[in-house]
């Protein structure tokens, strides 16, 4: 019997060893995240996600929707890492009719780790923090040497990434992807970016 504990006893430890093990090994993959700053002074400057999270989070994934059709409003979805604790919520601002912004309604909650970590590697292994904001925009390709075909839509919908850490601000995001990709189907970063974004939302969605 003695010997028995004993043995539970070692395999306890042994187990406990595996999980900071694999726990340090998500904590690092947290931190070395692939990421470069892409934005200008003026995009933190106007940015509802800087001007409220900067310098506050290890790691801050929000995503919106902009459009004409709700240019008075900021409403982000947002998933935040801090000091090993991950918290799910929103940030919303309404502009009123003179053009002033209200106070931001921030709201966060703290939700499985495993799970959120689980989306932030996703992101980083498939390059979406690498993705180009220029290609992902173009709007036009080569028909011959001497001309180009242009697309566009009117009032569509940009959709949004902004990436925060303490020290890197990203944005990526792509105007109506589907249908760019549609008219260009052989520039493939919104490809990407549509798998990425539509894979976020769905794991995000069940947190």
């Amino acid at each position: 019997m003695t010997n028995l504990k004993v043995y539970l006893g070692e395999l306890y430890k042994i187990a406990v060893i595996i999980v900071l093990l694999l726990s340090g090994t998500l904590n690092i993959k947290a931190q070395t995240l692939n990421l470069k700053s892409n934005t200008t002074p003026s995009e933190r400057e106007t940015s509802i996600i800087y001007k409220n999270f900067a310098d506050q989070y290890d790691l801050l994934i929000a995503y919106t929707r902009e459009s004409y059709w709700w240019e008075n409003l900021k409403d982000c979805n947002v998933l935040a890492f801090k000091d090993g604790v991950c918290l799910k919520g929103y940030i919303y601002s309404k502009k009123n009719k003179n053009g002033i912004w209200s106070k931001p309604k921030i709201k966060l909650h703290e939700v499985n780790c495993d799970s959120a970590k689980m989306i932030q590697t996703y992101l980083n292994d498939a390059g979406f923090y690498t993705l180009n904001r220029d290609t992902l925009n173009i709007n036009h390709k080569e028909i011959n040497d001497k001309q180009d075909a242009v697309f566009s839509v009117d009032d569509g919908v940009n959709y949004k990434f902004e990436i925060l850490t303490k020290k890197d601000f990203l944005i990526i995001e792509s105007y109506e992807p589907e249908y760019f990709l549609q008219k260009i189907p052989e520039l493939r970063t919104r490809e990407e970016f549509i798998k990425c974004r539509d894979w976020f939302l769905s794991k995000y969605k069940n947190l």
